[in-house]
């Protein structure tokens, strides 16, 4: 069972702790994220934005996220003048930018080898934005 998150933001250092994993972040629609997703978004005004562009309740909530392998991580990646307090909506200049983080082990799950060796390899549909499973 996965678990979902939402951030504002996802700085690179903020990653899995070990050497033998990948991380990927694939560009998705905002409709993309679902509804049950815990908010790690820290700016009230960024989650009151938010709130509107996505259609459900994002609440304002400093959480340290470090994605898993049971986890995604859905980031809203803010560009644009600073949002004034209670907007509702992004600046003319604004926008925002959605990704879906996830990470894998560096082997593979079929064969247990590096992804390039296997012809049925989970890691090559996931590189390529595909279900794994």
């Amino acid at each position: 069972m996965f678990k979902y998150y939402l951030r504002s933001s996802f700085p690179t250092y903020a990653g899995p702790r070990s050497n033998n994993m990948f991380i990927r972040y694939k560009r998705i629609d905002p409709n993309d994220i679902p509804r049950d997703v815990t908010s790690g978004v820290a700016n009230p005004e960024i989650a009151r934005v938010l709130s509107n562009i996505l259609g459900f309740e994002v609440h304002a909530e400093r959480l340290v996220i470090a994605p898993s392998n049971d986890s995604i991580v859905y980031v809203a990646k803010y560009t644009g003048p600073k949002i004034p307090k209670g907007a509702t909506a992004v600046p003319s200049s604004g926008y925002f930018e959605f990704f879906e983080v996830t990470t894998r082990k560096v082997h593979c799950y079929n064969c247990g080898d590096f992804p390039t060796h296997c012809t049925n390899c989970s890691h090559r549909r996931w590189f390529a934005g595909q279900n794994p499973n």
